[in-house]
């Protein structure tokens, strides 16, 4: 089991905090429990997630996606909050939520992966992420970059990358 915020809090108490903040529930954790990492990761889900409907399948879907990501990684811990927004980029997984092809418990991430996290690693892992839960068949990894574009979301690329992932008639596609 890993441990969060310098070993405070293990993933499965990680995981229940993430899982409490989606459900609009209020979250107490000791004082200093988490570290600035796993503390700004956690705002950045508070400020999605104020006000949500609890039983949303998009709710649902963001559950299982943090807790996934918080038990099988140390993406929440490690990932530079000042460099990579680790939780907008994770949001429209969700989003597509109806589309994944693999559960999010078969992606599976060595712990000895985060031993030395850097960026690129951390680019990695969300395309392993990405490719598992969308491409059912092989296609070029410059599709991915769709998934990567700074500023807002191309919700209209995501879904021809979804579309294409999963070998659907582009001709459907308007």
């Amino acid at each position: 089991m890993q441990t969060y915020a310098n070993g405070r809090l293990t993933s499965e108490e990680a995981c229940r905090v993430a899982s409490d903040i989606i459900e609009g529930r209020a979250v107490r954790a000791p004082k200093p429990a988490r570290s600035q990492v796993f503390a700004y990761h956690c705002h950045q889900l508070r400020l999605v997630f104020k006000g949500s409907r609890r039983e949303s399948s998009y709710c649902r879907a963001a559950r299982a996606l943090f807790c996934a990501a918080i038990r099988g990684t140390r993406l929440f811990e490690v990932v530079p909050h000042r460099t990579q927004k680790l939780v907008p980029f994770l949001l429209p997984l969700c989003r597509f939520h109806e589309h994944w092809c693999r559960s999010l418990e078969s992606w599976l991430v060595h712990p000895s992966d985060f031993d030395e996290m850097e960026a690129g690693n951390t680019l990695v892992l969300l395309r392993s992420l990405i490719r598992h839960l969308f491409v059912r068949y092989e296609m070029p990894e410059y599709w991915d970059s769709v998934w990567f574009q700074d500023g807002s979301i191309d919700y209209a690329q995501l879904e021809w990358f979804v579309h294409v992932a999963q070998a659907r008639d582009v001709g459907l596609l308007s």
